[in-house]
């Protein structure tokens, strides 16, 4: 699994986003790259 650094209000999480989230995004996504999640 991946593992994806996620910007909080709070500041940097790193965490494990699932299976299904790594197949939607593998392709969309490199290194570096922002990933925005709205809650």
């Amino acid at each position: 699994m991946l593992r994806y650094m996620i910007k909080t209000d709070t500041g940097l999480v790193s965490c494990v986003l699932g299976a299904a989230a790594d197949k939607e995004l593998k392709d969309r996504l490199t290194p570096g790259v922002l990933l925005s999640i709205h809650y």
